[in-house]
């Protein structure tokens, strides 16, 4: 059996810390096999793992430690993931990764309008999860440095790539780090057809390749955010069995 142990946040007083370099993710799930999981997932990356079994012990070891991600299941006794990843949002950017027992999109809209960076349906396997932290931890790194593509502004929707700040009518929009480098991908190629794949790619990774239910997902809690009327979208336009094109207004 690989990995380590992990800590938990009873054993956090302790003073036990990091090796050099090393990263630290939170598991936040009741379910003991799959705080496994995650610990022998991760082993190969030799990740330090702090585990929670419950909502409470998650807050308490985010006050407590240094993070550098967070996989928290969404069915949680005590607090559920979604007000963990509430409760964290106010202080912390680090990526997060949601777990769901279920399939019901609005759990997955839900998290990505929380700010969530990804999720995964149970059941997973290892290797799918370490493909899928590895993932948000490098475009956490891309998101850092990206930003030098010209501002974008309509007169509607102004998009500050330097700054990540979007403007929609005058008022300021909050989007999460994934919601915004789509929204990059998308409008850097204003007036072109984008296929599913080449989202995936630019935004996601090859991990990603072929889920498209992930692209509709994010594209839906984008609209929400800076469409006019998300219902009657102006900007982010189907094309159905291909992909989407984002059209500026003029």
């Amino acid at each position: 059996m690989g990995g380590k142990s992990g800590l938990t946040p009873e054993s956090l007083e302790t003073g036990e810390g990091r090796g050099m370099g090393q990263r630290r993710i939170l598991i936040a799930d009741d379910d003991e096999g799959i705080r496994q999981l995650v610990r022998e997932a991760l082993a190969p990356d030799d990740f330090e793992i702090v585990a929670a079994r419950d909502g409470d012990d998650a807050i308490q070891a985010i006050a407590k430690v240094e993070l550098d991600a967070a996989i928290l299941d969404i069915m949680m006794p005590v607090k559920d993931g979604l007000e963990v990843l509430r409760e964290l949002r106010k202080t912390s950017a680090i990526p997060v990764i949601m777990l769901s027992g279920k399939t019901d999109a609005s759990d997955k809209v839900g998290a990505l309008e929380l700010g969530a960076d990804d999720y995964l349906t149970k059941p997973f396997t290892g290797s799918e999860l370490l493909a899928r932290v590895r993932a948000v931890l490098r475009r956490g790194r891309a998101s850092a440095v990206a930003g030098s593509l010209p501002d974008f502004d309509d007169g509607c929707l102004r998009i500050e790539f330097a700054g990540r700040r979007v403007v929609l009518q005058g008022a300021e929009v909050r989007l999460t780090r994934t919601e915004f480098d789509l929204l990059r991908e998308l409008a850097n190629n204003a007036g072109k057809a984008i296929s599913y794949d080449r989202i995936l790619e630019a935004v996601w990774g090859p991990e990603y390749k072929g889920d498209r239910a992930r692209v509709r997902d994010y594209v839906n809690s984008l609209r929400q955010k800076i469409e006019p009327e998300a219902a009657k979208p102006r900007y982010i336009i189907n094309l159905p069995g291909f992909g989407y094109r984002f059209s500026p207004q003029r």
